[in-house]
């Protein structure tokens, strides 16, 4: 029998810029997938916005897929994405096309932290260039009166790396070089949309599913609450 899941959509945009001046080793090393150096890409983006045009970055409609019956050893659900329509208009002008995607729902992180992790391997339409974008969401303990606002903004920034690959889709990228780095967010608009896009899948019963999506949002809520309030 198939594994519960739940299934979403969900859509990103903001902007990204290329990495045109050299890069220190520690800075090479920190933009790795290895590494979640929100910081850094920060001052990595506002820089070269300084310098050059930055360009749109959109990952529009991604399909999510989330096993909710077994956590991994980080305590996190792990997932798909199965498909959605990449667009970097530093990179090409064209969406890029999506050969692979793995989606890293809340695991335990360094120093009490949670993550939400985005892999995709994509290249462009001619099929000449092959990147592995990397982003992560920074779940992190903030000012406890300011939480309604640090829970927005914890969960719908997500912190991108991009690099050119030579094979794709792969899993060592860490001698791969970095090419891009960028910051996109998900909209009020297109939260809303989102909300209407969850299903569950791999039940039969109703309750099934009423205890399908139980599973999902309390472990979603339970992660969230062990960082802000603990």
């Amino acid at each position: 029998m198939q594994n519960p899941t739940i299934h979403f959509v969900e859509t990103m945009r903001g902007h990204g810029v290329l990495m045109t001046s050299p890069m220190t080793p520690a800075q090479r090393a920190a933009l790795q997938p290895q590494v979640e150096d929100s910081a850094l890409i920060q001052q990595l983006f506002t820089t070269h916005q300084r310098t050059q045009q930055p360009f749109a970055m959109i990952w529009q409609d991604l399909a999510v897929t989330v096993c909710t019956d077994q956590t991994t050893a980080a305590d996190g659900m792990q997932g798909l994405i199965t498909a959605g329509r990449i667009w970097v208009e530093g990179l090409d002008p064209a969406p890029l096309t999506l050969q692979r995607g793995e989606f890293e729902l809340l695991p335990n992180s360094c120093n009490g932290e949670r993550r939400m992790r985005y892999r995709l391997d994509c290249q462009t339409q001619d099929g000449q260039r092959t990147f592995h974008l990397y982003g992560f969401k920074r779940i992190v303990k903030g000012n406890i009166l300011r939480l309604p606002l640090a829970l927005w903004r914890d969960t719908t920034t997500l912190y991108v790396t991009i690099l050119a690959t030579t094979n794709a889709p792969h899993e060592d990228v860490a001698g791969d070089d970095v090419v891009a780095t960028g910051v996109i967010h998900i909209h009020l608009l297109d939260f809303l949309r989102q909300l209407m896009t969850f299903r569950s899948h791999g039940v039969r019963q109703p309750f099934a599913h009423v205890r399908n999506f139980w599973r999902f949002f309390q472990f979603f809520a339970k992660s969230l609450l062990t960082v802000y309030l603990l």
